[in-house]
């Protein structure tokens, strides 16, 4: 074992030294205290006078930490990370787990809806993708979700498929459960919203008929003013679409 000389120097056998560099990069500081019978106090300086430098740690700064508390409710992980490596780019890359880890470390947790309104506001972005909450690229690769919006104002959820953009809800029913009638929609549940992505449990078949009995009672339940502007949207785009 090493001794201890005057001073309080740490004295090491040849042997001792050899350890130490085969090791110090895969022990922690308290294995090695352990190994050698230390206070751990005493390994970061023992390692610098022997000359063994460990990876130099890159700390966070008070800009960057105020940056993640000012973001971390509207944006996610992955995209934070993107935010870093573009305003502080380092050595060793920027990364989700960078951001997962500090933010729980200052306890900065999402509510539910936080969750639901990153999702939401990536969706619209086109920014999603199904597995990630959000890639780099925005362009459209297959398994990419998107919002589009109807005449009547009515949103709906759609993916990119080998073939182009199809209407994710049918997308996913048949998925599941093989094909189902051209007349046949897959919809919403009644009870559930429209203003989110909907997973297969909230969503039911329903006729033609039947979906245009509900866009009538949801546009029926709307402000005047809303109807009135989105009729008069309607007749102009019909306008544009034969002048004649």
């Amino acid at each position: 074992m090493p001794t201890i000389g005057k001073y309080g120097k740490i004295i090491f056998l040849p042997e001792e030294i050899e350890f130490i560099a085969a090791n110090y990069e895969q022990m922690t500081n308290k294995q090695l205290a352990d190994h050698f019978g230390f206070k751990i106090q005493k390994v970061r300086p023992m390692l610098y006078e022997l000359g063994f430098k460990r990876m130099e740690l890159e700390y966070w700064t008070e800009e960057q930490i105020q940056f993640l508390k000012d973001n971390y409710q509207i944006k996610g992980d992955l995209e934070l990370s993107v935010n870093f490596e573009e305003a502080w780019p380092k050595n060793k890359k920027w990364t989700l787990k960078h951001i997962e880890k500090k933010r729980n470390y200052l306890k900065l947790h999402r509510t539910k809806d936080e969750l639901i309104k990153i999702k939401e506001r990536n969706v619209l972005a086109g920014s999603y993708l199904t597995g990630k909450t959000w890639r780099t690229r925005v362009a459209s690769k297959v398994g990419t979700i998107k919002i589009w919006k109807t005449t009547a104002g009515f949103y709906y959820p759609v993916i990119k498929t080998e073939k182009g953009f199809v209407h994710y809800y049918r997308w996913l029913w048949v998925k599941h459960h093989g094909k189902i009638g051209a007349d046949d929609l897959v919809v919403p549940k009644k009870e559930k919203s429209r203003n989110e992505i909907l997973h297969l449990e909230d969503l039911e078949i329903v006729d033609r008929a039947e979906h245009a009995r509900r866009n009538s009672e949801i546009i029926k339940s709307r402000p005047r003013e809303i109807r009135e502007i989105v009729r008069l949207i309607n007749k102009i785009r019909k306008k544009v679409k034969n002048p004649d």
